[in-house]
């Protein structure tokens, strides 16, 4: 989902990769996406849609790509399937995009201003930043391991961080890229 930085939606985009014939769908991943074993060979070729995803990436950016462990999770699937694709696999940090992952604003957030949002607690009282459980105890509706629902998800918590927590948000938003974070270093020494 393209928004503006009040999240107003600007734009939406989604598409479904068909399982190659002869590959037979993990019944973990089935259970867990809650995935209908005859929807598996419905949609695109796996080169259709990352030449869809790199169109609309181009034409989306420059961006801040935010998505919920992202960066140490899709974002390595991303770049794979671009590379696969023969496409430039750095889309998302190159041209002037920059990417951010709210899972470590989580951590902050609850570190330093525990009361603006509900974590649940495991049974020995830590907290929990899992987004299928983070979500619903900030009164958030979410379709767990459903790409729309996880976007939509890490959407209107990232609402409530900028709304509860600007200073935060801000911060988090001014380090984004690389070489900002280093000027900014550079000016406190």
């Amino acid at each position: 989902i393209l928004t503006d930085e009040n999240f107003k939606q600007l734009d939406e985009f989604s598409f479904k990769i068909k399982l190659p014939i002869g590959v037979v769908p993990s019944p973990v991943a089935l259970i867990t996406h809650k995935a209908e074993i005859d929807e598996m060979y419905d949609g695109d070729s796996y080169y259709t849609a990352m030449s869809k995803l790199y169109n609309k990436a181009r034409e989306w950016g420059p961006a801040c790509w935010l998505g919920y462990n992202s960066i140490k999770f899709d974002e390595k699937f991303l770049r794979m399937g671009l590379y696969k694709s023969i496409y430039n696999q750095y889309i998302t940090n190159t041209n002037g995009s920059t990417r951010a992952d709210l899972l470590p604003l989580m951590h902050c957030v609850k570190m330093f201003s525990p009361n603006s949002l509900s974590f649940p607690l495991t049974d020995e009282g830590k907290p929990i930043f899992k987004l299928d459980r983070l979500a619903p105890s900030n009164n958030i509706p979410h379709e767990a391991h459903r790409s729309m629902g996880d976007v939509v998800a890490t959407l209107e918590l990232s609402k409530l961080v900028q709304e509860r927590c600007s200073d935060l948000w801000t911060i988090a938003m001014q380090t984004t890229k690389k070489l900002d974070i280093l000027q900014r270093a550079d000016e406190l020494v």
